[in-house]
């Protein structure tokens, strides 16, 4: 009996609570919102917040190295080496400290004395034609890729993965200098293929050494795929698979076995190709060739 009376009393306590939070609404004009408890003060306070001053503020300050980076100056790591080396001003103040960040809408930087703002990041592709350096200038005048890619963009931009002057075909440009450095480095593994034309008949017994692999200048070289490409009985033409930035050991492959490289072409690189552009001319790459290249591990 004496638990019940016990219980009777508390559910009074509670019911007489909630009569007077009943009350203080009328009083208010508040009104509750379905079956949930109402919260003295609630819409008071929430006015008073109604501001923009409770939005969290996002800083708009990157890190110098990657401010750099995205300019397309350099790669990270190679604007580490920059900024140690006392190359870097910010606000005509010459930095060597690791890490510091900048606002790229405040900040001045500087690389040797000239101020670098970012730029819209472009991506092109080249058909390049043989004997052309893959330069963007040359002191001497002699003809670069510079002159076939005028016109291009606004931004200054570089070319990836150089091959050399007598190589022709795809040859990537861009200012994205992450993007640059990832597509020249061994680690990444990117694929190659050259059409090499030799000036005379390659033989099967040496095409079967190549696949095996060989030792090359010192360095073992062995690649990921060979094998004849021209019609009929033609073994001039061979196609060769790599994944090394060394692109002269091709040339060092063949003149291993006596024969000389009249022409080589490279017809892929990390999945663009040259297909439907003309020997000479240049393309944008498309968002998901960007995409793709930028995605490879």
């Amino acid at each position: 009996m004496g638990r019940e009376r016990s219980n009777w009393r508390d559910k009074g306590s509670r019911r007489g609570a909630q009569a007077k939070r009943e009350d203080s609404r009328q009083e208010s004009g508040d009104k509750p919102r379905g079956n949930k408890p109402f919260k003295p003060g609630f819409k008071k306070e929430f006015r008073r917040n109604k501001g923009l001053e409770n939005i969290p503020k996002f800083s708009s300050e990157v890190r110098l190295n990657k401010f750099l980076s995205n300019a397309g100056v350099c790669g990270r790591r190679e604007a580490d080496v920059l900024i140690k080396s006392g190359a870097v001003s910010v606000n005509d103040v010459h930095v060597t400290e690791l890490g510091i960040k900048v606002n790229p809408d405040k900040d001045v930087v500087k690389v040797d004395g000239n101020r670098v703002s970012l730029e819209t990041k472009q991506y092109f592709v080249l058909n390049k034609p043989k004997d052309f350096n893959p330069l963007m200038g040359d002191p001497y005048s002699r003809k670069t890729v510079s002159i076939l890619m005028k016109g291009a963009c606004k931004e200054q931009i570089y070319p990836v993965d150089k091959v050399d002057k007598m190589t022709s075909g795809v040859l990537l440009f861009s200012n994205d200098g992450d993007l640059i450095i990832k597509l020249s480095h061994p680690k990444f593994r990117i694929k190659r293929i050259y059409h090499v034309t030799l000036n005379r008949k390659f033989a099967e017994q040496s095409l079967e050494e190549v696949k095996e692999g060989l030792e090359i200048d010192g360095h073992f070289f062995k690649p990921e795929a060979i094998e004849f490409v021209g019609k009929g009985d033609d073994r001039t033409q061979v196609g060769l698979e790599i994944t090394t930035g060394r692109h002269s050991v091709v040339r060092k492959v063949f003149e291993h076995f006596g024969c000389k490289v009249v022409a080589m072409d490279r017809v892929y690189f990390g999945g663009i190709t040259k297909k439907n552009l003309p020997r000479g001319k240049y393309r944008k790459l498309t968002e998901q060739e960007v995409i793709n290249l930028k995605m490879m591990k």
